[in-house]
């Protein structure tokens, strides 16, 4: 329950009052906000018919279909780079799988966000992998 001043008597009177009680004029009843105010609705307008405006209309997806393809390629050479009985060649998968997946996170119309993640670090853990490995094995 909000208070308003009278126009007559110039006191403070409830908005649910239908006449001043001092003076006995009589009060407009408001039908808005004024009767019941929430604080946590504060931050919201109402307005007569939410559906008079259609929605606004949604932007298509954009996806970048190269780096898409870069973080899935990466992605395969370093899990592939494991397995590999070539030492140079899984040093070089290991490095590709990191700059492919490190191109693809570049882009800002990824759809693969994690297949690129994955694949840099898949890659340098593979990297790491393959150098410890093939230094341990040729003596």
């Amino acid at each position: 329950m909000a208070l308003i001043r009278c126009n007559e008597c110039d006191r403070e009177v409830s908005t649910r009052a239908e006449k001043c009680p001092h003076c006995g004029y009589p009060m407009q009843r408001t039908t808005h906000k004024a009767d019941y105010q929430d604080p946590f609705m504060d931050d919201y307008v109402f307005d007569d018919d939410p559906y008079d405006t259609p929605p606004p209309k949604r932007q298509p997806h954009r996806h970048d279909r190269n780096a898409d393809s870069k973080a899935v390629t990466g992605l395969i050479l370093a899990i592939v780079s494991f397995f590999l009985p070539f030492p140079f060649l899984d040093i070089a998968m290991s490095i590709g799988a990191i700059v492919l997946g490190t191109q693809a996170k570049q882009s800002k119309h990824l759809r693969y966000l994690g297949t690129a993640t994955a694949s840099v670090v898949l890659g340098i853990i593979a990297l790491v992998f393959n150098i410890f490995v093939w230094t341990a094995l040729i003596p």
